[in-house]
Formats: structure tokens, C-alpha cells, sequence
């Protein structure tokens, strides 16, 4: 690829509390009986999440369990949403902390030498913020130039990788570190809306980190950046929203949204020059849900092995919005060869679909 921006590193952080989705069906179904829910929206509760295709999720909390350790959901309240920004901020930074820490590792650089910090997430918010938490647990210098990217939901990733590419490329020898970190379980609340229980059938917390250059060779690195792309779908705008209210955010993702992306995902990757889809060794698709992986798939028609990663973190770890792109690609590069091509595809709030072409480098991870 003709663009010299590269991966040095990359790493994830799973949370520490793994659940069954058997066993969180369960639970969300105990909290919509409390809340006065009918005996039809419990076995819809039932199917939603039987459908999902998840076999397990993780979260930062051990609320969601038999255990007396509730730290949130206690005795069934649900909490404010100033109480859920504290546990944001009680728990982001060591989630996002353990990830970079992965990815600094990989690459090789030392913290004192990253001259960019910037972090997605669309959970959790506050002032001083993530920003400043990581810069000093990591030991970032103090002259670090810092972006939040929030609200934009399962693409966030996109665009900070686009604001750290862009400031790699400006100023020869900066470093950046790119930061996503979700805990969706902090949002958690009886709501009956099918949008809003197919959400809480999807998504987990986790957090993922890329330590991006310039100016390096493929020999130097684990991946080139090539090609990127955006487009907004306005027609779409209602079909994913994440609301901000007195009791959480509220997320609602519409069973349309597969039919959306059918007639628009071919053109799309066309403009990332890839005319010939089946072509490319590797498709990392945000697992934003089974119906969305089975659109692109046949859409773009791809062999099953070309997006068996999204399947297998979907099955493994749920949707973890903004930082499941990165467990994707991590687990694409380690099964790719070197000089092969992939695509990185999201979707998210707009509608807005997001898309990178990239090309495995000869680092080894």
C-alpha cells in the first residue's frame, strides 16, 4: 500500500466477570417480572436472546450473578445516571489501562515517546476524563496531545484512527495511541422496547488499543493502513439510537437495520477499491449482530472463512461497541500471512457506515 501509516501494536482487555447468556436471560428477566412485564415480553426476552447466536458476554460488574457483590444493580434498583458515570470512572481507566499496556509491549515504543493520545468511547463521560486518567497511569509525557472521540457509538474506532493518523502523518517521528473502552453493562435498565432488548442481548464491556506511526516498513510493523472510507445514511437515522437520560443511555437497535445495509454495503466497499470483495484474504465486520454478519456476507458474497472472526468474537464476547473492531483484527492478523489484504467495516449511529482497507505487515503477534 502506498500509505505509510502502520499498526505497531495492538491489544485487548477482557473484563473480569464472564456470564452465560443463559444465565443473563435469567437475569433480565427477573428485572422486566419486577417492573410489572407481561408473560409475552418474557418469552420474547427468551428468543431475542436465544437468536442472538452469544454464547457469553464479560462485564466489569459482578451484579449479574447469585453473588452478594452488587455494586450497582443493588437489590434490584436501578441507578442514576451520575451513578453510573462514577463507575465509569471507577472502572475505564483499568480496563483501557491493561489494553494499551498490550499494545505498548507489542510495539515496542516506549510511553514516554507517544506523542498523540486518543480514546473512543460512547459509555461514559466526565471532566477531567479518560483522557487524563490513562495519560498519567501509562506514564505518557505531559506534552501529550489529546483527542476524545464520543457518541459515536460501534464506529468510534474509525474515526480516532482517522485523528491519529492524520496527526502520525503531519509530524515525522509522533507516536499515537488509539483507545477504545465500552462498559455497556452500566446502562442496564427494564426496558421492553424490542430495539432496546436486542441491545441488552448484544452488548458487553470491553476495551481495545492500537499504537499507530509513520514512516515505518512493513518489516516494522503488524499492519499498513491503506484506503478509508464514510458515508452517512440519514434514511437510516432512527434504525440505531443511544439516548442519554436520568436513568442511563438507552440504546435501541432496529431489526431494519440489516435490511439497510443490503442494498448499501457493494457500493460502499467499492469505494475502497475492492471490486472484488471475495478477493480480500480477510473482512473484519463489527459483529454489531448476526443478521448484520449474514447481510454482509451474502451482500458481498464471502466465503464463510472470510468473516469467521466476527462470528467467533460475536459467539465469545458479544457486541462491545466501540473496541470490538479492535479484539477482530487482532484476531485476524494473528491467523494472516504477511503482504495480505483485509477491510475493516463498521457500522454505527447516522446510520453511518464506516470502512479501512489495511495489508498484514511481517511483525509477527
Amino acid at each position: 500500500m502506498s500509505n505509510s501509516t502502520n499498526i505497531l501494536g495492538i491489544g485487548t482487555a477482557r473484563p473480569a466477570f464472564s456470564y452465560d447468556q443463559e444465565q443473563l436471560s435469567g437475569v433480565y428477566q427477573q428485572a422486566l417480572l419486577k417492573s410489572g412485564a407481561d408473560t409475552s415480553t418474557l418469552r420474547r426476552v427468551r428468543s431475542v436472546f436465544r437468536l442472538s447466536r452469544v454464547a457469553s458476554r464479560s462485564f466489569v460488574l459482578p451484579d449479574f450473578s447469585a453473588s452478594d457483590r452488587a455494586e450497582l444493580y443493588v437489590d434490584g434498583v436501578f441507578p442514576s445516571t451520575g451513578e453510573r458515570m462514577q463507575a465509569f470512572a471507577r472502572h475505564a481507566p483499568v480496563l483501557a489501562e491493561e489494553a494499551c499496556r498490550k499494545a505498548i509491549e507489542m510495539s515496542g515504543v516506549p510511553p514516554e515517546r507517544i506523542s498523540h493520545l486518543v480514546i473512543a468511547t460512547c459509555t461514559g463521560v466526565g471532566a477531567p476524563d479518560l483522557d487524563v486518567e490513562i495519560a498519567m497511569r501509562i506514564g505518557l509525557p505531559s506534552s501529550i496531545e489529546r483527542t476524545m472521540i464520543v457518541w459515536m457509538s460501534c464506529t468510534g474506532a474509525f474515526p480516532a484512527l482517522r485523528v491519529a493518523r492524520r496527526a502520525v502523518s503531519e509530524t515525522p517521528g509522533s507516536v499515537a495511541l488509539v483507545v477504545c473502552v465500552e462498559l455497556c453493562s452500566l446502562h442496564v435498565r427494564p426496558d421492553p422496547d424490542p430495539g432496546s432488548l436486542l441491545a441488552h442481548a448484544l452488548f458487553a464491556d470491553g476495551a481495545g488499543a492500537l499504537v499507530v506511526a509513520s514512516g515505518y516498513g512493513m518489516g516494522d510493523s503488524i499492519a499498513s493502513l491503506g484506503t478509508g472510507a464514510s458515508q452517512l445514511i440519514p434514511e437510516g437515522r432512527d434504525l440505531i439510537r443511544w439516548e442519554f437520560g436520568d436513568a442511563g443511555f438507552r440504546a435501541h437497535l432496529d431489526f431494519e437495520l440489516p435490511e439497510l445495509l443490503a442494498c448499501t454495503i457493494k457500493p460502499f466497499v467499492e469505494r475502497l477499491g475492492c471490486d472484488a470483495p471475495q478477493s480480500m484474504t480477510s473482512w473484519c465486520v463489527h459483529p454489531g449482530g448476526v443478521a448484520i454478519l449474514d447481510t454482509v456476507q451474502r451482500a458481498l458474497e464471502l466465503a464463510d472463512d472470510r468473516i469467521k472472526s466476527s462470528h467467533q468474537i460475536l459467539r465469545a464476547l458479544g457486541n462491545m461497541s466501540s473496541s470490538t473492531i479492535v479484539y477482530v483484527l487482532e484476531k485476524e492478523l494473528r491467523r494472516m500471512d504477511a503482504g495480505e489484504s483485509g477491510v475493516m467495516l463498521g457500522f454505527g449511529t447516522g446510520v453511518t457506515v464506516e470502512g479501512l482497507r489495511f495489508e498484514r505487515g511481517r511483525v509477527a503477534i
